[in-house]
């Protein structure tokens, strides 16, 4: 996983640090894209891009073969998927940026 951010307070701004799937280089996947993707969404209706460490994660609906733009939280356990950002962008801003 790759780490977006740090704890840190720059400018009056605190950033905050949280992970992203990264696409493994390597033989053996554990929690890479693919793997997290293949294990939990086999369906391929949701791509998980972002752990939330809990067993849920942040990511995007597919419908017809194609990524929605909006990102959305996809409860592991129950509950239907919440709209968390409008598009990538907007989710790294509010995810990792606050005031």
């Amino acid at each position: 996983m790759l780490a977006v951010g740090w704890t840190h307070r720059l400018s009056g701004v605190d950033i905050r640090q949280f992970d992203v799937l990264a696409k493994s280089l390597r033989e053996v996947h554990d929690e890479d894209l693919r793997s997290v993707n293949d294990r939990e969404f086999p369906d391929r209706t949701f791509i998980a891009v972002a752990p939330v460490g809990t067993g849920d994660h942040w990511g995007f609906p597919v419908t017809d073969g194609r990524c929605h733009d909006e990102v959305w939280f996809h409860f592991h356990d129950a509950g239907a998927p919440e709209l968390d950002a409008a598009d990538f962008l907007e989710f790294v801003a509010h995810r990792g940026l606050s005031a």
